[in-house]
């Protein structure tokens, strides 16, 4: 019986801790090395394939593009969409749907400084409308026919209406005007709060996290939170979710095994080096139900040997706000919120 407590420790402490979010994740698609992907719907995923060398410039960009149904597991190519995308010698970039799901607005990166060239366009590559866009300005859907721009560094400030059905209805107002804040209230019902990240150096040296709720366009905030992170981590990404309730952090640790923590405890001398993780942490925005999610190791090799860190990167929720993703060692997963421990809601 001592005998068998032993064995059921030992396997204990040889479950290897790094595969727990992988465990808890669903692998969606493979993308290697050349493949983005931007959600389109919960179930719609957009692939963008490049062809041409990371060293060649944005405007001689190459590549193709598909459309994948994830429940079904259907892959369509959009050559109509790729054809259009060859001509505005650009590289595509962050596509959103539309509401009613017939448009699909990207970003067109034509110079090495990343600066938005907004394109509207139908799914067949149709309908083209490329856009003249502030670098800082903020920009949504409105509804089904209308993109719109709320200007941040020209004075006075403008709220610009794209009407993509009929360009000639295409309009421009004053912040302040009338017609201006009626749009501007339209948005702010379906978005009420715009929740804020501040990661000052402060913030970063002590991994507390300013986090402020601020009604649309107003500089002071409604309300304030701090969440404390694990002080031992480093901060990598923090995203809000759709509803504005929830927030999870992409943190970095060094840290042991179990196995390797046992093997310390039973020969103290012995020297263990600690490993790389990455790690998903979620909690409400005012920082309550602050836990783990899961990590995964960092450390590898590539195909010649050499060491290299796997990282969590692009970090983002699908659109409804129920399901997470992420993209680990070139694969993408997501992470329902069942497994994430709160939903987007802060439930």
């Amino acid at each position: 019986m001592v005998v068998g407590a032993g064995f059921a420790c030992l396997a204990w402490y040889l479950r290897t801790p790094e595969r727990l979010l992988l465990e808890r994740s669903q692998p969606v698609i493979d993308l290697g090395a050349e493949m983005d992907s931007d959600w389109l719907s919960d179930s719609l995923l957009i692939l963008i394939t490049t062809d041409t060398a990371p060293e060649t410039a944005p405007d001689n960009w190459q590549g193709h593009a598909e459309l994948l149904e994830t429940q079904s597991g259907r892959r369509t190519p959009l050559s109509g969409l790729m054809e259009r995308l060859k001509q505005l010698h650009g590289a595509p970039w962050q596509f959103i749907a539309s509401p009613d799901g017939r448009w699909l607005k990207w970003d067109n990166i034509q110079t090495m400084d990343g600066w938005p060239s907004p394109v509207i366009a139908r799914w067949d590559g149709s309908h083209v409308r490329q856009l003249h866009q502030e670098k800082f300005s903020s920009a949504y859907w409105l509804d089904g026919s209308h993109w719109v721009e709320e200007t941040a560094g020209e004075e006075p400030a403008k709220v610009k209406v794209y009407d993509v059905e009929n360009p000639k209805n295409d309009r421009r107002y004053l912040v302040d005007s009338l017609q201006g804040s009626s749009l501007i209230a339209q948005h702010e019902q379906v978005n009420p709060d715009t929740v804020r990240i501040d990661w000052n150096a402060n913030a970063l040296k002590t991994n507390r996290a300013k986090i402020e709720q601020h009604t649309k366009n107003a500089s002071a905030p409604i309300r304030t939170y701090e969440v404390q992170l694990p002080p031992e981590a480093e901060v990598q990404d923090a995203i809000v979710s759709p509803q504005e309730q929830v927030i999870v952090y992409s943190l970095r640790f060094e840290a042991l095994t179990p196995l390797d923590r046992l093997l310390q405890r039973l020969f103290p001398k012995r020297k263990v080096s600690p490993r790389n993780l990455a790690s998903l942490w979620v909690s409400r925005v005012d920082g309550t139900g602050l836990h783990e999610i899961g990590h995964v190791p960092m450390d590898a090799k590539d195909s010649t040997g050499r060491e290299k860190l796997n990282e969590i990167e692009e970090l983002q929720w699908l659109p409804g706000g129920h399901r997470l993703s992420y993209v680990y060692n070139h694969t993408l997963y997501t992470v329902s919120a069942t497994e994430i421990g709160l939903d987007s809601n802060g439930k």
